[in-house]
């Protein structure tokens, strides 16, 4: 399996029967009909929802992008920027026209874009060094709510170090549930999770699905490190438009239904969740 993904700016590009589309108030909408293509914003390193393996770039998220254009009956170009957070400004630049990866709808990211209903439901787990972890006596725990009782009972909260990829959700989310903790900020979710392998902090919190697949291509030989069976905040993913496309933001909403009405969500996700 190939061990990066391509960082710059990428478009692949699929041709599909055009259809009439009735684009009502929507300019992205209009766009889409007119040009008869769409462009679609995926994450530039994701291993399951959007990463280059053996020269294509695969994941979930490029099979929704597939599946959409092909319902839609447009050319297909898939949007790379090289960095995750270039990807709303991206949005609101007209440069792409939905983003489809796996982003967590927020009500700070409300602000910039309309996201659509959940796409997939997921969760923010923790990653805990067991060893580093009994310094603090947390070492046995099985659970957030485990973490939290003994390090309130020993005073020990402001002992707590955390791991997190910068400017990503499960930053925001350490002062509402690990008050007092210290935090280490990383460029990369490997530096992250690496980062706690090392004994440099206690745990690292982020998605369930990098945690999972992180942890089972780089820990099959250290039970010292573990990823925590529950989930502490529930979580979904969605698609993102730009703002005042409501009818494109309708049809959208509608497609996702379908996505799960027609076994589309349970067949693509067990592709690459294996």
């Amino acid at each position: 399996m190939l061990k990066y993904c391509l960082s710059l700016l990428i478009v692949l590009t699929t041709f599909v029967q055009s259809s009439e589309i009735d684009y009502g108030n929507s300019r992205t909408l209009k766009r889409i009909v007119k040009e008869k293509s769409i462009n679609i914003g995926v994450h530039f390193n994701d291993k399951t929802f959007s990463c280059v393996e053996n020269g294509k770039r695969v994941g979930i998220d490029i099979d929704f992008a597939k599946i959409l254009a092909e319902e839609l009956g447009v050319e297909l170009n898939i949007i790379v920027p090289n960095n995750f957070n270039k990807l709303i400004p991206t949005l609101r630049d007209d440069k792409i026209d939905i983003i489809i990866t796996s982003m967590t709808s927020t009500f700070e990211r409300s602000k910039l874009v309309d996201f659509t209903k959940p796409s997939f439901y997921t969760g923010i787990f923790i990653m805990l060094n067991k060893s580093k972890g009994a310094q603090i006596d947390i070492g046995k725990a099985n659970s957030h709510e485990e973490i939290m009782s003994i390090l309130e009972e020993n005073g020990t909260m402001n002992e707590l170090i955390i791991t997190v990829r910068e400017g990503m959700a499960p930053e925001s989310y350490i002062p509402i549930f690990f008050k007092g903790a210290t935090v280490k900020k990383f460029k990369s979710r490997d530096e992250a999770a690496k980062a706690v392998v090392d004994g440099e902090a206690h745990i690292m919190i982020h998605d369930e699905f990098f945690l999972k697949r992180w942890a089972k291509d780089n820990l099959s030989d250290n039970s010292n490190v573990v990823v925590l069976e529950k989930p502490f905040k529930q979580e979904h993913y969605a698609f993102a438009i730009k703002k005042d496309n409501q009818d494109f933001l309708n049809m959208m909403n509608i497609f996702i239904d379908e996505l799960y009405t027609e076994g589309n969500i349970k067949a693509v996700t067990e592709k690459f969740l294996d």
